[in-house]
């Protein structure tokens, strides 16, 4: 049984949408066609006041863009670290890795003095092969990699400077229900790092035992974790993002 409790089919909720089940790419593009201009993601920048907004089209444009620069670099299959603070763009380069068939090992950024160690032990458990981020951290963690060689030796992108043109470049891989749609290491973890393997299907199935858009007014104004991103977009719902939750991503 999940750590949130039993799993509800809520199927008969599904109203005149009929997503597919089959992994996050196919799922989140149903919901940019379906509903375009319906709010995917609210980011509170500050918590509770100032907020950023995305629509479905929207985060499906930016997703596009940064799995085209992925593609492009030949690294389907392979292993991606995301590392951001809060905001949105965590959310697009998350969708990203999974548009370009890439696996996203999120981590949270280093904060300011401290070392690159345990993002460094993650990087290499997960064999990760590039690292995403927004320059300001990229700039800032810069001096920090002399320490940690294989960071240092893998490419660094910063995901908010791909041009958006690229996102038309995109061309959807193959991707398999059962294949690794994630790798989540725990923030509190000591010794060597071990990451739990989430597939498409795991992530899907929560996606099933939510209700979409249709009866999910409720979904909106409420904050959720990371575990929470993906089945919230997933089901076509609106989701508040605060610097909270990102925390939660770490």
């Amino acid at each position: 049984m999940p750590a949130d409790g039993p799993l509800v089919n809520l199927d008969h909720l599904m109203g005149p949408f009929s997503p597919p089940f089959t992994d996050l790419t196919r799922r989140l593009r149903y919901w940019a066609e379906a509903q375009p201009d319906e709010t995917s993601f609210y980011y509170l920048v500050d918590g509770e006041g100032q907020e950023i907004k995305w629509t479905y089209a929207q985060l499906d444009e930016q997703a596009r863009k940064i799995a085209a620069r992925l593609l492009a670099m030949g690294l389907r299959g392979q292993r991606a670290l995301p590392l951001y603070p809060p905001g949105l763009a965590f959310v697009a380069a998350f969708f990203g890795c999974h548009y370009a068939g890439a696996i996203p090992v999120p981590a949270y950024p280093p904060r300011r003095n401290r070392n690159m160690g345990r993002i460094q032990a993650i990087s290499e458990d997960a064999e990760a092969k590039v690292a995403l981020s927004v320059r300001e951290v990229i700039d800032r963690v810069d001096g920090m990699l002399d320490d940690a060689p294989s960071l240092k030796a893998m490419p660094w992108l910063a995901t908010e400077e791909i041009p958006l043109e690229l996102a038309g470049d995109w061309v959807p891989p193959e991707i398999k229900t059962d294949g690794i749609a994630l790798l989540q290491y725990t923030s509190g973890s000591t010794g060597s790092p071990k990451g739990v393997v989430l597939t498409h299907s795991n992530i899907c199935t929560t996606a099933r035992s939510l209700p979409t858009r249709s009866s999910a007014d409720e979904m909106v104004g409420q904050s959720v974790g990371f575990r929470r991103i993906t089945t919230w977009a997933l089901s076509g719902a609106s989701s508040i993002l605060s610097s909270w939750d990102a925390r939660v991503c770490s």
